[in-house]
């Protein structure tokens, strides 16, 4: 019999056992044989071990017409892990495609969040009863109150940031957090540096003069690119420390304002700490990688602003709360930078607000990352960690109650 086989019988047989059963050894004599005859298959009997994190190891015994049989199988398998996917059907035509789908099926998702967004009060309810929580967007925060006697082991985050879904007395429950924070700060990135190639060369202005009948702006020869320009990176995070990995490939020169100085790590990277005066005065563009946290808002101050060059560039990927948002409008309005800015105080931008209508200003509606086409990828990353806890392995996306710490909780 092929191992295969032997697979999806376990999985038929795992939906009828109980878990309730506190000992650790149980055999499963199957009743009704005639539902497995499009197999072939006489009769069966199913042993299984349990062990940690559902982790278990199983021997079926099969009688396969005339032919009777052992067949003793080693692999980690899953025993009814009881599964929430609280993502609203909005995101997760888009989080979990049919491989992810499939693969949650196959560990025990049992129940599917239906309403948009779900209640605190309906997601308490639902912990009660769920060992994993796989969430999204829009969830409420998690609490302590909400997990108190629940069965939560781990929490499957599809987005970004947790600080504004998990609690931080979740971590002192032993509740494990992972999330996609890595693969969207590589997303992110990526949009990073397209917006600095998109300022320098001015591709949006000669975009609009086309469109308008101009052939060529006549500012034209004025364009400059990113080959060996002088970046300053405000924080060093997961979305900063990819920048500067991508940035090596344009002999980028790069500055970063950081409060946790690690040379070691800036002599890796090559880059070099600078304060956030000197990265202001001194860079050809500044590009925000801040968190959003309540010590954090406004930190950029029009002091600041004003100590840019003319010709530089001010990007901002990360929060609004971090800028004073009103110094930025009215620096630029004065001609004094151009700005790339994909985050606002308001979200949707409102019609008539001072960033808008200026020419020194490319404003995008939060946008920069990550990008569509990465959302099924990052699910099913997660998952391979997942299968990774329930076999008792690491898992290369969790998020440490240190990282946790310093993640974005506002905005």
């Amino acid at each position: 019999m092929q191992i295969s086989i032997a697979n999806f019988i376990f999985q038929r047989l795992a939906a009828q056992l109980s878990m309730d059963d506190q000992s650790p050894i149980r055999t499963f004599d199957c009743p009704n044989s005639e539902n497995y005859s499009d197999l072939h298959i006489k009769a069966l009997s199913l042993e299984i071990e349990c062990t940690a994190n559902a982790k278990c190891r199983y021997q079926l015994r099969l009688e396969n017409g005339q032919q009777a049989q052992n067949q003793h199988i080693e692999k980690v398998g899953w025993m009814l892990v009881k599964i929430y996917v609280a993502l609203h059907a909005g995101l997760r035509e888009s989080f979990i495609d049919k491989t992810a789908r499939k693969r949650l099926d196959a560990l025990g998702a049992s129940c599917w969040n239906g309403e948009d967004p779900i209640p605190p009060s309906v997601l308490k309810e639902k912990l009660a009863g769920v060992e994993a929580l796989v969430t999204g967007w829009g969830n409420p925060l998690i609490t302590e109150e909400m997990a108190e006697g629940a069965p939560l082991k781990i929490i499957i985050h599809t987005g970004g940031s947790v600080g504004s879904l998990v609690a931080p007395g979740i971590y002192g429950k032993g509740v494990k957090v992972i999330s996609g924070n890595a693969y969207f700060a590589e997303s992110v990135a990526e949009g990073v540096i397209a917006c600095m190639l998109f300022a320098l060369r001015k591709m949006g202005k000669a975009s609009g003069c086309l469109g308008s009948g101009i052939w060529k702006a006549p500012d034209e020869l004025e364009t400059e690119g990113l080959l060996d320009q002088r970046v300053g990176l405000v924080s060093l995070g997961a979305i900063s420390k990819k920048v500067l990995e991508l940035g090596r490939a344009f002999r980028v020169r790069f500055s970063v304002f950081s409060t946790h100085r690690d040379e070691a790590l800036a002599e890796r990277m090559g880059f070099s700490y600078a304060s956030l005066e000197e990265i202001f005065s001194q860079c050809k563009i500044v590009s925000i990688h801040t968190a959003a946290r309540p010590e954090t808002k406004g930190m950029i101050t029009g002091e600041l602003l004003r100590l840019l060059r003319p010709d530089s560039i001010f990007i901002n990927t990360a929060r609004a709360s971090v800028v004073d948002e009103e110094a930025l409008a009215a620096c630029l309005k004065e001609g004094r930078f151009r700005a790339v800015l994909d985050v606002f105080g308001k979200e949707p931008l409102p019609i008539g607000d001072p960033l808008t209508g200026l020419e020194n200003a490319m404003l995008f509606p939060h946008c920069a990352g990550p990008t569509f086409d990465r959302r099924g990828f990052i699910t099913n990353k997660l998952l391979d960690d997942f299968e990774s806890f329930l076999k008792g392995g690491p898992m290369e996306n969790e998020i440490s109650e240190s990282e946790f710490s310093r993640m974005t909780v506002l905005g």
